[in-house]
Parts: structure tokens; C-alpha cells; sequence
């Protein structure tokens, strides 16, 4: 800790500081007192602000189907949706639309059955995940396009920030082949 004439006197350490956009910045105060060895002493300070800046949020959404593939007659499908907080703070799920079967936090959805998606708290940690599942009955020709529709998820830091992602998921339709049952009866047996 001795300082020459016109010397520096350096050091350094690490802090970690949180806060949230818009509070107040943090400000440090070091204060310093040296001392001649003669019992004459001299202090200063200095002082650091560091504001918090606003870190936008960040989700992931998957989908998942429970099969691959129904019967072209048709088949109840249950579709897995997860949404994963993967900002640094927490975040509110607002909106879970599919493209095909409407808003999934509706718990007057008619479109879908067995829907828990309106039944979930929507408030999601840093980190976690919100998850939900509804059934779907399918149908189609096995000659046609495969089903496909695509949940969109929106969430808010509770700043005003916004954050978007969508997942989608396919289903086919597997053939079915005809059959035919013949009966032939005469009007007499001799």
C-alpha cells in the first residue's frame, strides 16, 4: 500500500448488480485515506453509476404430436405444447394460438378436446417451462396432403416487451384399403 511521489495505487474487484430497467442506476462511492507517516493523513472519493439496461424476452415453443400417423377414417391426436423461458428474467405467457384449431388458452374452445392449456398458470421462472396438451380428432385422404398446423406463442416481460415463437407439428394419413363382403342366394335350393 506504499505510493511513491506521482504514484498510483490500483486494485480491482468483481460485483455482481441486478435490477430492473427504469430503477434507479447503482452507484458506488470508494473512499480512500492515506497516511506521511508523520500522522498527517489526506482522503478522497470517487464514485461509478451503472445503470440497468432493459434486456428484452425470449421464448421456445415445441409441438409434438402423440403419433406419427391415423387412419385415413380418421384418429384423436393428443398434441404436446411446451414454451421455455429462455430469458433472464420472468415472463408471462399472454397468447397460445394454433393455426388450426384456434386460441388454446380458450376454455371454450370448440375445436379441441381434453384442452389443459387454459387450465396452467402462465407465469413462467426463468428457465422453466409451461406445458399443456389437447386432443384433436383427424381425418383425411391418404392421397391428400399430410396435416400440419403450427401454435404460435407470445409472452411479456410485464415491461411492455413482447417476445414470439412458433412451433408446428405433421400428422399423416395412412391408407386404408377397401373390403367387400358378397352374398349370393338362389330363389330355390332344387
Amino acid at each position: 500500500t506504499a505510493i511513491g511521489v506521482g504514484g498510483t495505487f490500483t486494485c480491482s474487484f468483481d460485483a455482481v448488480l441486478s435490477g430492473l430497467a427504469g430503477d434507479p442506476d447503482h452507484v458506488d462511492i470508494v473512499t480512500a485515506v492515506v497516511d506521511d507517516g508523520e500522522g498527517n493523513t489526506a482522503s478522497d472519493d470517487g464514485s461509478a453509476t451503472v445503470s440497468f439496461g432493459d434486456e428484452l424476452p425470449s421464448i421456445g415453443v415445441a409441438k409434438t404430436p402423440s403419433v406419427g400417423s391415423v387412419p385415413e377414417t380418421g384418429g384423436t391426436v393428443t398434441f404436446t405444447v411446451e414454451v421455455t423461458n429462455t430469458s433472464v428474467e420472468p415472463i408471462n405467457l399472454t397468447d397460445l394460438d394454433d393455426d388450426v384449431f384456434g386460441d388454446l388458452l380458450d376454455p371454450a374452445n370448440p375445436a379441441i378436446g381434453s384442452n389443459d392449456c387454459d387450465d396452467q398458470a402462465t407465469a413462467i421462472g426463468v428457465g422453466g417451462t409451461y406445458t399443456c396438451s389437447f386432443h384433436a380428432f383427424l381425418a383425411g385422404d391418404a392421397g391428400g396432403p399430410d396435416h400440419s398446423n403450427t401454435v404460435t406463442a407470445v409472452a411479456d416481460d410485464g415491461e411492455g416487451n413482447p417476445a414470439t415463437s412458433f412451433d408446428s407439428a405433421s400428422v399423416s394419413y395412412l391408407d386404408e384399403l377397401p373390403s367387400i363382403s358378397v352374398a349370393k342366394t338362389p330363389s330355390t335350393g332344387t
